[in-house]
């Protein structure tokens, strides 16, 4: 597809598509051996709300460096952010061989060939991986017959490690949001919390931000969208609170990414980010 749709040859990457609504998709890798046949793997298509993202372990299993097999992990960076991937190697007996921060532009794709070898050294291991990453992002195992080429998908499985679950809104609700449902200490930084939201269209939302200061200083809140720039219309804040009137002309379906920040003017700062999955209602 990419030569025959992109005209695009000798490249490699990921392929964006969206919004979507009611599609699925996904797409095969693979070479051609001629008169003997191809060989390649599937690669699933990666939806937001199934990203890898800050409370998220993607536990790799079944990889393999030896003279019969390869491994390979890929680490895609979704987000508009340059992402820190965390890998944790680990042997089959649960032995940590390395570990390896990989920062990844906005975006972007990083492929790490024969990972036991190239992160530990090793070339005769069979085990696993756990992978954490600072923005929202994607990954993928393979695994690589040394003999034929033959490549096998390994997806990965999700792990929740937070505390904050992701509601699912009705229409009219109002949310108020803190850490564990108490209230966030804006002094001092607190780091950023990542919520999924799933709302539809024509609703109307409204909300808080639960935050406090230690000092008592008074609090600023800022929004902003992340990939569109401007917030989307329907959308306005006054202080803590805010609505979405998701009914609002130029509002369509898709994934949002909104981050509001929370500062104290004195060096204070706590910033949630908020992934709406905005979808048509269902009939």
């Amino acid at each position: 597809m990419l030569k025959t749709e992109y005209a695009l040859t000798n490249t490699k990457g990921s392929l964006w598509e969206g919004p979507l609504e009611s599609h699925l998709l996904f797409s095969r890798v693979y070479n051609d051996r001629g008169a003997d046949g191809t060989t390649g793997q599937t690669m699933s298509m990666v939806y937001g709300d199934k990203a890898l993202r800050p409370g998220i372990e993607d536990v790799i299993a079944g990889l393999e460096q030896s003279t019969s097999f390869r491994s390979a992990i890929g680490l895609l960076n979704t987000s508009t952010k340059e992402n820190t991937f965390t890998i944790e190697l680990y042997d089959e007996n649960g032995t940590l061989l390395a570990t390896r921060d990989e920062a990844v532009p906005p975006m972007s794709l990083h492929h790490i060939n024969k990972v036991y070898t190239a992160l530990a050294g090793e070339n005769n291991v069979r085990g696993y991986a756990i992978v954490r990453s600072t923005q929202q992002g994607s990954v993928y195992g393979s695994l690589v017959d040394q003999s034929t080429g033959d490549a096998s998908t390994i997806t990965p499985v999700h792990i929740d490690t937070s505390d904050n679950q992701a509601p699912v809104f009705e229409g009219n609700d109002v949310f108020c949001d803190g850490i564990d449902d108490g209230l966030v200490d804006v002094n001092p930084k607190d780091g950023v919390i990542d919520r999924g939201i799933l709302a539809y269209i024509s609703d109307n939302y409204s909300g808080c931000i639960l935050a406090s200061d230690a000092d008592g200083d008074s609090l600023t809140y800022s929004w902003t969208d992340l990939d569109r720039g401007s917030l989307p219309p329907g959308f306005s804040y006054q202080g803590r609170d805010w609505t979405w009137n998701l009914g609002a002309p130029g509002i369509t379906p898709g994934l949002y990414n909104l981050q509001v920040t929370v500062t104290d003017n004195r060096g204070g700062e706590f910033t949630e980010l908020q992934r709406w999955d905005i979808r048509t209602p269902p009939q």
